[in-house]
């Protein structure tokens, strides 16, 4: 079983999406120059996950993102509402909402999950960059987790568990 973290950042300067794996090793990130949305940016950054994850058929994999917006789109528990965003994000938001949902239909062994902030191993990665790039020139590909710095939710009760679940399923 894969799991992938996901997050996505606006700055003053830049905004992008991250994904990692569950150990917080650097999977991909893109520059979303173009989107000033946050929820925009992490379902871009769901879409990816999925996307590659879709090459790896029947392999099952968990994808965690720590936006609940984001997820709950996804989940059907919340629609999106126009007034959040200017038109353009708006119909970009839709369209990747909707190829997010049509990938997890077709892939049932895989799901998206929230989790707290403090465990997405992608959200943390690009928090420590952020940090980094202020003393020294460094890429995001480069920075590394130690496992004195972080709670690895691989390690976690519900982590665990929930491996044991989808084993199950």
């Amino acid at each position: 079983m894969q799991f992938l973290f996901t997050d996505g950042t606006i700055n003053s300067r830049t905004s992008f999406y991250l994904i990692t794996d569950e150990n917080g090793n650097y999977i991909n990130h893109t520059y979303c120059e173009e989107n000033r949305n946050v929820c925009a940016i992490e379902l871009q950054g769901i879409l990816s996950a999925l996307l590659g994850l879709q090459l790896r058929l029947n392999e099952p994999a968990v994808v965690h993102n720590d936006n609940a917006t984001a997820v709950n789109y996804i989940t059907n528990e919340i629609t999106p509402k126009f007034n959040s965003c200017p038109k353009e994000v708006f119909i970009k938001l839709l369209t990747d909402l909707e190829k997010v949902k049509i990938l997890l239909r077709e892939n049932k062994n895989i799901s998206v999950i929230w989790v707290p902030r403090n465990e997405n191993l992608a959200g943390i990665v690009i928090r420590k960059y952020l940090r980094t790039r202020k003393t020294k020139k460094v890429s995001i590909e480069k920075i590394k987790l130690s496992g004195n710095i972080y709670h690895r939710p691989a390690d976690n009760k519900f982590f665990r568990n929930l491996k044991k679940r989808m084993r199950a399923a």
